[in-house]
């Protein structure tokens, strides 16, 4: 009868770990309309621009850049199912293809992540030094969101005076 040694046990975890590198990754940019985008119908500052690309686009956009590690599994299969459910909850990428109602509760779910600082996550500024909020990073991005949701009233207002 064979005995399990530390050895044994540490080849067989090895031949796993090379295994699981050679399995698929649905890793990969979807291609999207540039009119889809947030920051074509609601204009922002440089700075807002610049805090939305480092701290978000890459879990919440179709614009994602995977550091190298994420061609590694298991680190892989961690990035890519963050990257997967952040795009379910927000994609900055097809923003104009949101309803006003749908755009409106996005908005308002942005400002509450960023104001209780669940937004961007632990996990994602630890590997990410860029996207880590100042104060008045934070400020400045709920300010926008709240001009847009403002922008978004004054265009329903609008819509129905005519």
């Amino acid at each position: 009868m064979r005995v399990f040694t530390l050895q044994n046990s540490l080849f067989f975890l090895t031949i796993i770990l090379v295994s699981i590198q050679f399995l698929p990754l649905q890793g990969t940019n979807v291609i999207s309309s540039p009119a889809e985008e947030i920051l074509i119908k609601n204009s922002a500052s440089t700075e807002v621009k610049k805090i939305l690309k480092s701290a978000c686009y890459d879990c919440h956009s179709n614009q994602t850049k995977r550091p190298w590690f994420s061609k590694i599994a298991p680190f892989s299969f961690w990035i890519n199912h963050h990257i997967k459910e952040g795009k379910e909850h927000l994609n900055f990428s097809i923003w104009n293809t949101y309803s006003n109602k749908k755009a409106n509760h996005k908005i308002e779910e942005c400002i509450e992540e960023v104001e209780k600082n669940k937004m961007p996550l632990s996990s994602y500024a630890l590997f990410h030094p860029k996207a880590k909020l100042t104060t008045e990073e934070k400020e400045e991005l709920i300010n926008y969101f709240k001009k847009m949701i403002k922008s978004g009233e004054n265009d329903r207002k609008q819509t129905l005076e005519h």
